[in-house]
């Protein structure tokens, strides 16, 4: 017995969907400066690193689907 998707797999094609572009959303993430900190052993403290950073998100380090340059 073939569940009802395997059924349709085979039976007749699918109809075509409609192409539907990809939602745009803009969000705001906001930083504590200690994200651009690193721990400096000569001081005993923390010491900000300027210069250029990549954000990235996605489900996870090996597949990131977006990315956004900044620079602090």
């Amino acid at each position: 017995m073939l569940l009802a998707q395997e059924a349709r797999r085979k039976g007749r094609p699918r109809a075509a969907r409609p192409h539907r572009e990809p939602a745009r959303v803009e969000v705001t993430v906001e930083l504590p400066c200690r994200a651009f900190e690193v721990w400096d052993e000569a001081t005993g403290s923390w010491a900000f690193v300027k210069g250029s950073y990549e954000l990235g998100t996605g489900r996870s380090i090996a597949d990131r689907r977006i990315t956004s340059a900044i620079t602090v």
